[in-house]
């Protein structure tokens, strides 16, 4: 009996999945029609149906007239997008925002404004996607306040101050968002002063701090990485300082991703366009460069002016974007290598190819948690573009452009909430934070 209800079961979800394949086809057909009525009404239905038609009407969209074709890329445009504008939140504090962060428990924004010197703190309403104002810190240490990182081990925030050449470590109360300040790191006598301080991350366990430095020595030319360990006290040990092993490695150093599957940094400098790969000794904080990619070598070819990058959530992409301040103004997708500190370049995106017309300064990029969607901002030509990645391919098709602005410099910062629902970009000249919904893989 047991069997027979299943072979039932399973014969009535096929003959479902042919009646669902028919009604698709006949809704596609009805897109022809000389009608405008009945062509609305299947345009209606067909989104009303959601994603799963969406392969049916990539299909058809190698065959059907070019009057359904267009009816086609607007459904498809409808139910692909993933962002959906919430709340613009400004403020002459934040004048020249260009960092943005939300806390793990998903409650608390925290923006630096580099010419105020003002850190912003946020508190998000998930019901209605709004930023209350709680405070704005600042003085003079927090000069040029440019970038903001969060550990998720501990209850440490790092804050890199380029304009007063220190960093910043904040305790952070994520029941009120508060930020009290722990320490600040400006060099003494046995440790160098930062430079040019402008963006840190944490090691997974929170004992390391890494602080991006664009011109640690001889200009921008010769960039950086200062090593702090980090006491359960929140004060800062400065350890080593990385430069790199060969000339023309670490040239305006403007980014630092952290593997999220072992100890590995991710570091891009723009000016002399290169990829450092480089592991790191848990026990001491010294890096070590395992690869170093280069623009315009070994089939890279988009990341001149490189200035951000993100793993995927398991470790075996790079995600890169370039162009804010020169270069390529694209993004770029590389691959790890038989699951070691080596990556290979699968695909780049460049302005005025692949969808990307019009894309200008790429400045920052974040990778959704459940791995579907990257996202990227193009500073110069005032966007927030999203894509689809392809688990298979590991390639990514452009979906959206979910914000689009004539200021400049526009979107620059962004952040991704844990839970994927929400992203939030600055609008840097505006002083300004757009918070996004996010459809995530449950409501899609």
């Amino acid at each position: 009996m047991v069997v027979i209800l299943s072979f039932a079961v399973a014969a009535q979800d096929v003959e479902s999945a042919l009646n669902a394949e028919e009604k698709i086809e006949q809704l596609i057909d009805d897109l022809e029609s000389d009608t405008f009525a009945q062509r609305q009404a299947a345009s209606k239905t067909l989104q009303e149906m959601g994603r799963d038609v969406i392969p049916s009407l990539k299909e058809a969209l190698r065959s059907v007239s070019p009057d359904a074709r267009m009816i086609i890329k607007g459904i498809l445009a409808s139910l692909e997008k993933t962002l959906e504008q919430a709340s613009v939140t400004s403020s002459t504090q934040l004048s020249y925002v260009n960092a943005v962060r939300i806390s793990p428990n998903n409650r608390f924004v925290y923006a630096t404004a580099w010419k105020t010197g003002r850190i912003g703190v946020f508190e998000l309403d998930v019901e209605s996607a709004k930023l209350k104002a709680i405070n704005y810190l600042g003085d003079d240490s927090t000069r040029g306040a440019i970038g903001i990182s969060f550990c998720k081990a501990r209850p440490w925030v790092a804050v890199s101050c380029y304009g007063s050449r220190s960093i910043q470590l904040f305790r952070s109360d994520f029941e009120t968002g508060a930020l009290k300040r722990v320490d600040v790191f400006a060099g003494d006598a046995l440790s160098p002063t930062p430079v040019f301080p402008v963006g840190s991350v944490f090691s997974r366990d929170g004992r390391w701090l890494f602080v991006a430095d664009a011109s640690i020595r001889f200009g921008k030319q010769h960039g950086g990485v200062l090593i702090f360990e980090v006491s359960p006290e929140g004060k800062l040990r400065w350890v080593d300082t990385f430069v790199g092993d060969e000339e023309n490695q670490l040239g305006n150093v403007r980014g630092l991703s952290i593997a999220p599957d072992r100890d590995e940094l991710c570091i891009t400098s723009e000016r002399t366009g290169t990829l450092t790969i480089a592991s790191f000794d848990n026990s001491t904080g010294l890096i070590k460069t395992e690869q170093i990619l280069r623009d315009e070598q070994d089939g890279v070819m988009g990341i001149s002016g490189v200035m951000k990058a993100a793993y995927s959530p398991n470790g075996s992409l790079i995600y890169t974007t370039s162009g804010r301040f020169r270069g390529d103004s694209g993004v770029s997708v590389f691959q790890r290598v038989d699951d070691g500190p080596q990556f290979r370049v699968v695909q780049e995106l460049i302005n005025g190819r692949d969808d990307l017309n019009g894309f200008l300064g790429g400045n920052d990029i974040v990778v959704a948690p459940d791995g579907r969607n990257v996202y990227v901002s193009g500073a110069r030509s005032g966007q927030v573009i999203g894509f689809e990645a392809d688990p298979q391919t590991c390639k990514l098709t452009y979906i959206e452009t979910a914000v689009s602005t004539n200021t400049n410099p526009g979107p620059a910062g962004m952040t991704i909430s844990d839970d994927g629902k929400f992203l939030i970009s600055t609008i840097e000249k505006a002083g300004a934070l757009i918070v996004m919904r996010r459809r995530t893989s449950a409501s899609r």
